[in-house]
């Protein structure tokens, strides 16, 4: 899937994303109102999604120059975009990610297990960066989410899972 097909489905459904990697992921409605995102669960909460509100919550607590090196807050749309994405993304069964503020505002998602190691960081408009590494096989990715690649589908696939 590339950016520009991720964020068209993100438009298409009124900010509404359903997995399309399994087919009984709950839908996620995500929207920015008023300086709050508003998230709407339809089905069962996943495992993953109250640990990951928490952190955003956490996330977006943090005031200029959290890192004492003149770094922004975490953006409202940034947060609402990566939340977003692991709508999306996550199956029941896929490996929480952290959640790492950037410097710019935006959050960094990232898996580190499994011999797999992925950051995708997310802007307010989605996915925009992403760096992957197998282990095992000496696969690297590093480049930035465009809509003339279909990386961001290949990546999310290979997304750690629990077993």
């Amino acid at each position: 899937m590339t950016a520009a097909s991720y964020a068209a489905l993100v438009e298409e459904a009124d900010h509404t994303i359903g997995s399309t990697l399994e087919a009984a992921s709950p839908i996620l409605r995500v929207e920015v109102k008023n300086k709050n995102i508003l998230v709407t669960v339809k089905g069962t909460e996943p495992p993953w999604f109250e640990p990951v509100i928490s952190k955003v919550q956490q996330l977006l607590k943090l005031a200029p120059n959290w890192d004492s090196y003149d770094a922004l807050p975490v953006k409202l749309h940034s947060a609402a975009a990566a939340i977003r994405f692991l709508g999306w993304a996550m199956q029941e069964n896929t490996v929480r990610p952290s959640l790492i503020p950037t410097v710019e505002g935006n959050i960094t998602l990232e898996w580190h297990t499994h011999g797999l190691d992925l950051e995708i960081t997310v802007s307010p408009d989605g996915p925009s960066y992403l760096s992957f590494e197998n282990q095992r096989t000496g696969e690297v990715i590093e480049k930035p989410v465009s809509s003339e690649s279909n990386v961001l589908g290949d990546v999310v696939r290979k997304i750690p899972v629990r077993r």
